[in-house]
């Protein structure tokens, strides 16, 4: 934000509108650790194209459930911004809503609102605003 009398370079904001238009929003749905459920994680493509899911402090996104394997999934961003869950064989599974009724998934296509269970007791949503 620009204090009066500051100058701004609009190529500056550009770059940073784009981006936020390009990011990833995943949020805590439902989660056995009430501390964190609702909250969001923002990721930027252009920084970073696989996101990777699971109960191993190495992975992008943690998650506090222990029937969440420790690499439980990845979501690729492709550079034309089309999204990819893919599971990592993961012992309790990977599941999206489709249709009103979550259905396994190995590897698919996710759009903005995409609603995913992840074990047995974790639910997120995925969002591009």
């Amino acid at each position: 934000m620009a204090m009066s009398g500051e100058t701004i370079d609009a190529r500056n904001l550009r770059d940073e509108t784009r981006r936020a238009e390009g990011r990833v929003v995943v949020t805590f749905v439902e989660v056995p650790m009430d501390s964190i459920k609702n909250t969001k994680v923002e990721i930027d493509p252009t920084m970073m194209r696989e996101i990777t899911i699971g109960r191993a402090p190495d992975n992008v996104i943690v998650i506090p459930d222990m029937t969440v394997s420790r690499h439980h999934a990845v979501l690729s961003i492709g550079e034309d911004g089309r999204m990819t869950l893919k599971d990592l064989s993961s012992k309790n599974g990977t599941y999206l809503m489709v249709d009103g009724a979550f259905v396994k998934v190995d590897s698919r296509e996710v759009g903005s609102g995409s609603l995913v269970k992840l074990g047995l007791y974790t639910m997120i949503r995925i969002d591009k605003p």
